[in-house]
């Protein structure tokens, strides 16, 4: 069965890029955004899919940014060992 692609990317804006990339690059690895393309304004981290990149988990630093009630849930399998 072919996989369902659950979604293209998700574009954040982040008060403090570099906090913001300690934290998601810690989280996304464990989602599945294994590629860390990240530059010097942007946090990227794709999704491995064959030899393309998949769906992107990006962000980008604002510093007026004001937290909101945007909220992303992710459901997750547990990982066979």
């Amino acid at each position: 069965m072919k996989k369902t692609r659950y979604l293209d990317h998700v574009d954040l804006r982040v008060s403090d890029l570099k906090r913001a990339h300690k934290f998601y690059g810690k989280l996304l690895p464990a989602l599945g955004f294994t590629c860390d393309r990240s530059s010097g304004r942007w946090g990227i981290f794709y999704a491995a899919g064959g030899d393309k990149p998949e769906a992107f988990f990006g962000f980008t630093q604002d510093r007026r940014h004001q937290p909101n009630g945007t909220r992303l849930a992710f459901g997750l399998r547990p990982v066979k060992k």
